[in-house]
């Protein structure tokens, strides 16, 4: 894994690191080079902060614009952390544990992950404060074949059709935000919508259309933020990296 380095506004630049606990820490180094700021997408709020380093080596966040990226950080147990931000605070969260397997695996975290629609395929508009997309799930119908010359004793199935289910979304509301005020738009327009999916990896694409089914604008406990919920309603077939999945 490659290392995070960040330049202070002496040059000084400093390597971005995380203890075993999970705590985020700063290290001056000479020879490697960094830029002043890397920009991180708020995992709460979806806002764009730029994180920087002071020349005390304390890390602090501004608000500014532009596409986010992603920082992963391996502790010395070898354990991986994705340093984000969450409602302007810096945190980590832990992305695989450092323990070893027999049966290695990889993976990438949920942080990051961006929902969008656009109604020409072209110009797209991300849903704000995502907290958590479940994806569609295809089904085949089937048709039973079964007969008199059926070989063995099971049935003969026949796959005809596929659906491809229905995602759902749930969120934090934003009350004035337009993202999430236009899925009820579309819900109740009856609007067919191209939809994508980027990974955290910012490099694996899911796409496909569907209609906004469902679409509830505010669910409140009085104890906990106020959230919204919608579902999507895949026409078609997904596309993916290996194409038509």
């Amino acid at each position: 894994m490659s290392a995070t380095y960040l330049k202070d506004s002496s040059n000084q630049v400093w390597q971005l690191g995380v203890t075993n606990a999970g705590a985020y820490t700063t290290t001056p180094v000479s020879g490697p080079t960094g830029p002043a700021s890397i920009l991180l997408e708020d995992t709460v709020t979806s806002a764009i902060w730029a994180l920087s380093v002071l020349t005390t080596g304390a890390l602090q966040v501004n608000s500014s614009s532009g596409s986010p990226s992603t920082i992963q950080i391996q502790a010395p147990d070898g354990a991986t952390f994705a340093l984000v931000v969450s409602s302007g605070a810096i945190s980590t969260i832990l992305v695989s544990s450092g323990l070893s397997t027999s049966l290695p695996s990889t993976g990438i975290p949920g942080v990051g992950s961006r929902l969008s629609f656009s109604l020409d395929g072209v110009h797209y508009t991300s849903v704000a404060q995502i907290r958590k997309f479940q994806g569609p799930q295809s089904k085949q119908a089937f048709v039973d074949q079964t007969n008199i010359l059926t070989a063995g004793n099971g049935d003969a199935p026949l796959p005809v059709r596929f659906s491809s289910g229905e995602a759902q979304i749930d969120g934090v509301l934003s009350p004035q935000n337009s993202s999430q005020l236009t899925l009820g738009q579309l819900h109740a327009n009856l609007t067919l919508v191209y939809w994508q999916l980027l990974l955290a990896d910012g490099i694996t694409m899911w796409s496909w259309q569907g209609y906004v089914s469902e679409f509830k604008p505010f669910d409140i406990d009085t104890m906990k933020a106020v959230l919204f919920s919608a579902k999507i309603r895949v026409a078609g077939a997904l596309t993916g990296p290996l194409g038509v999945a």
